[in-house]
């Protein structure tokens, strides 16, 4: 089970940020991946497979907590069948 859960996207455990939308990029498509593994029903496991890496190299790709490179994230969204995207934006 990762450290945090769909509860905790709406506790203040994520309040240092002033929205959801201003995660840092990382956490952000962290908390994407989760979501897809979620939607898409696909346990840690069945992602590990897919990825041909042991299933800890998952726990630690959804940490919040541990650095994780943009790329490790990128692939394991690939092998769910979804792509990255980073959008930059004025400011208010």
């Amino acid at each position: 089970m990762p450290v945090w859960t769909d509860a905790d996207l709406n506790s203040g455990r994520f309040r240092a940020w002033p929205a959801k939308r201003d995660l840092p990029p990382l956490a952000a498509a962290k908390v994407a991946l989760y979501r897809t593994m979620r939607e898409e029903g696909v346990s840690k496991a069945a992602l590990a497979r897919r990825m041909d890496i042991q299933a800890p190299q998952i726990d630690r790709l959804l940490d919040l907590y541990q650095t994780s490179r943009l790329e490790q994230v990128t692939r394991a969204l690939a092998a769910l069948g979804k792509r990255l995207a980073i959008e930059v934006s004025n400011t208010a």
